[in-house]
């Protein structure tokens, strides 16, 4: 892994929750019922849960703010009422 990601995971993972959260938050609240924007949303959360998978597939343990950004990204995925594995 890059030594750049390191440093720009946590604000990126900021932003993605922030974006995340607001669109599940309309979404739960009836302000929009777009078909297309909850499997647009649904798709790039499980993109984002694909990566981390690949990040720590080979690894021997997986850092507690990975496994916390994981349960966050399905609890998330979950909510918008995708049921895959992820």
């Amino acid at each position: 892994m890059n030594n750049w990601w390191i440093y720009l995971s946590p604000i990126y993972t900021s932003i993605i929750s922030i974006v995340v959260g607001y669109l599940v938050a309309l979404i739960k609240k009836g302000k929009t019922t777009d078909k297309s924007i909850k499997i647009a949303l649904g798709a790039l959360l499980r993109s984002d849960m694909y990566t981390i998978y690949e990040d720590y597939r080979d690894a021997d343990e997986i850092p507690e703010s990975a496994q916390k950004e994981m349960d966050e990204l399905w609890q998330a995925y979950h909510g918008l009422g995708f049921n895959h594995m992820g």
